[in-house]
């Protein structure tokens, strides 16, 4: 069992934060840095052509979906939620976890879909999440208390 960390996790739905993109992008071998590469057109155009269905973009029902899925793998795994947002596009959480923050996120994203399919608000053959997603342990009760605020008060939108 790992020691408890504090985590801030951000991840986004399919299709709505593409290679190429003008907010920056990044990928698997950079670690999922944010931002780290530039805006490029033509290669967010390729990669709009690559996507198997249309982006996921989410419906204020599906939000409390996946809302009510995050606490329940929180409630189920003994996991401190200290906030979350569900948003049109991506999802903000702030929780402390005995467990590896890959697999937290793996189970945000698994209840989720779980959840959004079981309540015919998703089909089976649609991606619900992009792969990945941003991780950023927090090092203090003030970083925690600071990122609860941003998340609790972010306005809904396109990043």
């Amino acid at each position: 069992m790992d020691p408890p960390s504090h985590d801030f996790l951000t991840w986004t739905t399919y299709g709505t934060w593409l290679h190429g993109d003008t907010r920056g992008w990044c990928d698997r071998k950079d670690e999922y840095y944010p931002g780290k590469h530039k805006s490029d057109p033509l290669l967010e155009e390729r990669r709009r052509k690559q996507l198997k269905h249309p982006q996921t973009t989410f419906t204020p029902e599906m939000r409390t979906a996946v809302d009510a899925a995050i606490s329940e793998v929180c409630e189920y795994r003994g996991w401190q939620l200290h906030a979350v947002n569900v948003r049109s596009n991506h999802v903000h959480a702030v929780v402390t976890a005995d467990a590896d923050v890959n697999h937290v996120l793996r189970d945000f994203k698994a209840y989720g879909t779980r959840r959004l399919r079981r309540e015919g608000l998703m089909p089976e053959d649609r991606e619900v999440w992009t792969e990945g997603g941003d991780r950023v342990f927090l090092h203090s009760s003030a970083e925690v208390e600071a990122c609860v605020h941003y998340v609790l008060h972010e306005q809904d939108g396109l990043r």
